[in-house]
């Protein structure tokens, strides 16, 4: 007669089989909870840059839209091109300059023309908004920080002619049509996160 004895625990073999497939779901968890973690900062640091693209066209925007004529400001609006070597990227970005004649609002709430310019400060990658009084004997710029991240500032302007539409300065009597702008926004720690924004700026006096 045959006896048979009631199992009670796993054997050897299944105990190592199940610790192996323990091990690989642990390791396959581990890399993915990692590759998720990875993706969510990425997608924190894009957030982030398309926030500072936006802050710098919109503060040009803002000025654009009050931009005087030039009979009535005494100028009109000049762009300078300019090209540099970023010392984040280490490649060549474009630099431009851009002095727009608008309408602005000072202090006590007067509103009075003033001569408001863009660039690119180097040393605090930072996209600075400078504005001046044209007329004043003595000019006392006041200085603002757009915001900070910018590498590249590309500004082009619209002559209205069919045969060069754009052109990258602008030194006419009359202000241009409308003005392109383009910007570069690098993450300084992570080179390799950059985000590139472009918008239209209409001009609707001359």
């Amino acid at each position: 007669m045959i006896s048979t004895r009631e199992r009670n625990g796993f054997s050897l073999v299944e105990m190592i089989v199940a610790i192996g497939l323990l091990a690989i779901l642990t390791s396959i968890g581990t890399v993915m909870f990692f590759r998720m973690s990875d993706l969510w900062a990425r997608g924190r640091l894009r957030v982030h840059l398309d926030a500072v693209a936006e802050m710098a066209l919109a503060e040009l925007r803002d000025d654009c839209a009050e931009i005087i004529p030039s009979a009535t400001a005494g100028q009109a609006l000049q762009g300078i091109e300019g090209e540099v070597k970023d010392q984040v990227l280490w490649a060549n970005v474009p630099d431009d300059k851009v002095v727009l004649p608008v309408l602005s609002t000072g202090m006590m709430g007067r509103r009075s023309a003033a001569a408001v310019s863009y660039h690119i400060d180097r040393e605090a990658n930072a996209l600075v908004r400078t504005a001046n009084d044209p007329r004043a004997e003595t000019p006392s710029p006041s200085r603002a920080v757009v915001t900070e991240g910018i590498a590249g500032l590309c500004i082009e302007y619209a002559t209205g002619s069919a045969t060069e539409p754009w052109v990258r300065s602008w030194s006419e009597s009359r202000h241009p049509e409308a003005i392109r702008v383009s910007v570069l926004v690098v993450d300084k720690d992570q080179p390799s996160e950059q985000v590139s924004r472009k918008a239209v700026f209409p001009i609707h006096v001359q």
